[in-house]
């Protein structure tokens, strides 16, 4: 039988585990709490339908752009 099992796992590589474990449960719990915060949240934004939308009564003759017709060299 193999009795140095034990050593597969060395005290430096227990540390760097520990340590990525940590980290993943920091970002586990901010994560969470993100999304509490979120559900908690009353000023969400309103629907974009309920504003009416700006310059509507512009046509593109009133912006004098003469689009892809348009005589740049003269």
């Amino acid at each position: 039988m193999n009795k140095n099992r034990k050593h597969y796992i060395k005290p430096e590589r227990k540390g760097q585990i520990i340590f990525i474990v940590c980290i993943l449960l920091a970002v586990v719990i901010g994560l969470a709490w993100v999304m509490i915060e979120d559900a908690n949240d009353t000023t969400k934004w309103l629907p974009v339908a309920e504003y009416p939308m700006t310059n509507v009564n512009i046509s593109w003759l009133q912006t004098h752009h003469a689009g892809g017709w348009n005589n740049a060299g003269t």
